[in-house]
């Protein structure tokens, strides 16, 4: 993924330099080199030593810029939004654009794209809400961004797209810096003072944009590489909420792919109606619903058969288990139905499902990355746990472990 801005590098270089002499050469801060270089005894050399200086700054700033700066911060540079209003991303509206007749394009057929595309519309048309529709819509795009991504077509327009972003946050930092340090240069102290400060800044951001010497850890430039992959697959990140609900287990995990899972639940009565307000918001636009229960005690089902009825858990995975309980709540009577039906499906170590940690090239839904630790059901200790659930006894020492990527 990384091939993707490498693409641009050179460009990338080129601005840098380029939009330093547009923003440096006419700034009252040029002549702040004047003063600590006038040793050199010549003015036009003081003058390119000082540019030079310059330039090396700015350029010191542009890397690491690109490596610093959240994308999310740079995309919203580009498609800036403050409450109600803002510019929408392309993928936000292309459905509805399509929908309505507001694309005209050259390459494709607008029938034939609502004929294959007709189950997004059928479901956009359900959706009241405009911000999530707008979420759903670049879900969409970028599920099929991800499915073509190999295609020339799409790795070049991602490309642009990467490159134009990153200029827009760079001439906008750059600007913002060289506007600061003027007015620093005005009102706190003069030219010498600031020349001595932009050397010491120069140096500072030569170090951190160039990273340490060879053989030291570049985390760094991981973090740079894992944050450009996730930009050029689309793919946003993974949101994880717990409630508060007393003693009891409920989250959810809203993935960056079409996947939203819930793990546990203890509905309260006090919290039950926004709980689940809130999880039918956040899980619109997904394709696969999923519920995970680690184990039936009462404070981590209770409120299933809400959840239940509410959204029709058609994907409910626990560890294989009989438990039982001499008295039995609606929650686990519910859970013991969901338990022995075919929607059902067991956990273990190293179990493998397609969305849950792997994908298909049909409908392309993309991964959880769920990965189950444990049970090991071969295990001794665990055969014993499972033979006490099945007497009545706590369930506790049946939960799985999962690990999600």
């Amino acid at each position: 993924m990384a091939s993707t801005k490498e693409g641009y590098q050179e460009e990338f270089k080129s601005f840098t330099l380029a939009l330093a002499l547009v923003i440096v050469l006419p700034s009252t801060s040029l002549g702040a080199f004047s003063g600590p270089l006038s040793a050199l005894g010549d003015s036009s050399l003081g003058f390119l030593a000082c540019y030079a200086t310059f330039i090396a700054l700015a350029y010191s700033i542009g890397i690491t810029i690109d490596c610093l700066i959240p994308y999310q911060l740079k995309d919203w540079l580009i498609y800036p939004r403050i409450g109600r209003f803002g510019v929408s991303r392309p993928g936000s509206t292309i459905f509805s654009d399509l929908r309505n007749g507001r694309v005209n394009d050259c390459r494709f057929s607008v029938s034939d794209a609502l004929k294959v595309y007709s189950s997004i519309f059928d479901r956009l048309e359900t959706i009241d809400d405009q911000n999530i529709a707008l979420r759903f819509q670049n879900a969409q795009w970028y599920r099929l961004c991800r499915k073509h991504a190999q295609l020339e077509s799409v790795q070049s327009a991602n490309r642009a797209f990467l490159y134009g972003r990153d200029l827009c946050a760079l001439s906008a930092t750059l600007s913002l810096l060289m506007a600061a340090a003027n007015f620093l240069t005005l009102c706190a102290g003069g030219y010498a003072l600031f020349a001595r400060g932009s050397i010491a800044i120069c140096v500072t951001f030569a170090l951190v944009g160039f990273g340490p010497p060879e053989g030291e850890t570049r985390s760094d430039q991981r973090y740079c590489v894992r944050r450009v992959g996730s930009d050029f697959e689309g793919a946003s990140m993974s949101i994880i909420k717990s409630f508060s609900v007393d003693k009891g287990d409920a989250f959810y995990i809203k993935h960056g792919s079409s996947n939203f899972t819930v793990i546990d639940c203890n509905l309260v009565d006090e919290r039950k109606n926004d709980i689940l307000r809130e999880i039918a918001e956040e899980s619109k636009g997904k394709d696969i619903f999923r519920f995970i229960s680690t184990h039936p005690d009462e404070d981590h089902i209770h409120g299933l058969e809400h959840l239940d009825d509410k959204f029709g858990i058609l994907n409910f995975y626990c560890v294989n288990n009989e438990a039982t309980k001499s008295d039995e709540s609606p929650s686990f009577k519910r859970y013991r139905e969901l338990r022995d039906s075919s929607k059902a499906f067991y956990i273990k170590k190293g179990c493998s499902r397609c969305w849950m940690n792997d994908n298909d090239e049909e409908k392309n839904y993309g991964s959880s990355g769920i990965n189950v630790l444990w049970p090991v059901i071969t295990n001794d200790a665990f055969k014993k746990a499972l033979e006490k659930a099945a007497e009545g006894e706590s369930p506790n020492n049946t939960l799985p472990s999962s690990l999600t990527a």
